[in-house]
């Protein structure tokens, strides 16, 4: 048969473990909350594509005007 004070330490440390495990819990619970609060999109968006054809359109044009001079 155990003893009672052995009993009793048993529970303390088993109330230390959950206490410990709960404030990890609640830690981890709030760190994902707090990553949920991006609004705009999680990647770095690409560049328009008007601004590239506006480029080609007049690298094109200056080309055959530059080999003409």
């Amino acid at each position: 048969m155990t003893s009672l004070p052995a009993i009793y330490f048993a529970v303390v440390v088993m109330l230390k473990i959950l206490k410990i495990a709960s404030q990890l819990m609640l830690l981890l619970c709030l760190l994902g909350l707090s990553a949920c609060g991006q609004k705009k999109a999680l990647y770095l968006p690409e560049e328009p594509k008007s601004n590239q054809a506006e480029m080609t359109t007049t690298e094109a044009t200056e080309s055959p005007a530059t080999g003409a001079n």
